[in-house]
């Protein structure tokens, strides 16, 4: 059975890292699935990502950029992600109401890497599924 894609809901991920620590040391991160119009405007960017790199060869990682751009369009916030002191780490917005850079800033390559690939994951079909097409 097919169902409708709802913006509002979210899902909480915990990275393949963090799932060997104890609970109360595991951060998790909320997510959304991504609607039709923002995987056009995904690609779109990485257009232009492509485009910078194909004005300046090896001057522009295309692959880092891709991956802020698509937990910028999904990541909603996060729980018990923590600053080295020990301080809750900010979750900002921009006024667009994604988080902002310096927020994913924060995060590390391995956990951008790994949310990323949830990311994709939920959009992917499972055989199954594609078989149903």
């Amino acid at each position: 059975m097919a169902v409708a894609f709802d913006k509002k809901r979210t899902s909480d991920f915990v990275t393949p890292q963090d799932k060997l620590l104890p609970a109360d040391q595991q951060t998790t991160f909320i997510l959304v699935q991504l609607s039709q119009d923002e995987f056009d405007e995904m690609q779109l960017h990485y257009a232009e990502i492509a485009d910078a790199e194909a004005k300046t060869p090896g001057k522009v990682d295309p692959s880092m950029p891709r991956l802020r751009w698509a937990v910028r369009m999904a990541l909603r916030g996060w729980k018990n992600f923590k600053m080295a002191d020990g301080r809750d780490a900010p979750f900002n917005l921009d006024a667009d109401g994604r988080p902002s850079d310096e927020t994913l800033k924060l995060l590390h390559a391995q956990d951008l890497l790994s949310i990323f690939h949830e990311i994709n994951k939920k959009e992917s079909l499972t055989p199954a599924e594609a078989g149903k097409s």
